[in-house]
């Protein structure tokens, strides 16, 4: 590992849950510290792939923990999804939701129709008209089986399907909580479909956009995060330097395991320790 300065970096990025708060609750040192970086003047990002929440509601949680921020540094694997696929199907398109509002939201904001509320309460779909072009699914904590039914019927009748992220769970205050790959996976074992293409984090569509969006080079932006298979991997992928923190998901415990197949460029305590 190289040692990382503060002094050469222009751009951080931060994953949210497990580096920047757990739950409802802000980690110990994350506030002097994103101050802190502030008055370097260093630009900051936000990249979560918890697609359950709007930008705007990330600005909102963020705001109540009295981190300073603007609707415009939060990307999420929502809204990477939502851009690909706007772009994707250009004409007028439909598709069926696993997930929250966060994801549903930002869809519906590129023109993209969501056919849930006259779908997500059958188990049969008897309309062989109904037209759906693609399936997505992420995060959903009211996964039910009748979504689960129609996404397999409307995949089995042609539907493409993506997701938003393959996360097998996420940190909260009261410990490791089922993630997206959870309703993801249960999608690929009743259909027997992978996605076409996942979106979130280790992808490096994110961090690119990020990196783009802000005019940044790679080798001034550094990636916070706590999942070494997505996080840091997903800074390799996108060609910056990563920094692992150890107030999520890994516990120094793990540390040496995941050193032999990941390689984080630092590890931190929590981000306070970043000079």
């Amino acid at each position: 590992m190289v040692k990382l300065s503060l002094s050469n970096k222009e751009l951080l990025i931060f994953d949210l849950d497990g580096v920047i708060y757990k739950g409802s609750k802000i980690i110990d040192n994350v506030l002097n510290s994103i101050e802190k970086f502030y008055k370097l003047k260093k630009k900051i990002a936000f990249f979560t792939n918890n697609s359950t929440l709007t930008t705007e509601d990330y600005k909102q949680k963020l705001s109540e923990m009295r981190i300073c921020c603007t609707e415009e540094q939060f990307y999420t694997s929502a809204t990477i999804s939502a851009g690909f696929l706007a772009e994707t199907y250009r004409d007028k398109c439909s598709c069926f939701v696993i997930g929250e509002k966060g994801l549903i939201s930002t869809l519906e904001k590129k023109g993209i129709s969501v056919l849930n509320r006259k779908l997500e309460n059958k188990v049969i779909i008897k309309d062989n008209s109904v037209h759906c072009d693609f399936v997505i699914a992420g995060m959903d904590r009211n996964f039910t089986y009748e979504k689960l039914a129609s996404a397999t019927q409307l995949i089995d009748r042609g539907a493409k399907f993506y997701a938003t992220n393959n996360d097998p769970s996420f940190p909260s205050e009261y410990g490791n909580l089922p993630g997206a790959g959870t309703m993801i996976n249960s999608v690929t074992t009743v259909t027997g479909k992978q996605p076409e293409k996942i979106f979130g984090k280790p992808s490096p569509e994110g961090i690119k956009q990020i990196l783009s969006d802000y005019r940044i080079p790679a080798d001034k932006a550094v990636m916070f995060g706590d999942r070494p298979e997505t996080d840091i991997l997903s800074a390799k992928n996108a060609g910056i330097d990563s920094a692992l923190v150890l107030t999520g998901i890994i516990t120094k415990e793990k540390v040496r395991e995941m050193l032999q197949k990941y390689q984080p460029d630092i590890i931190l305590n929590d981000i306070s320790e970043f000079q």
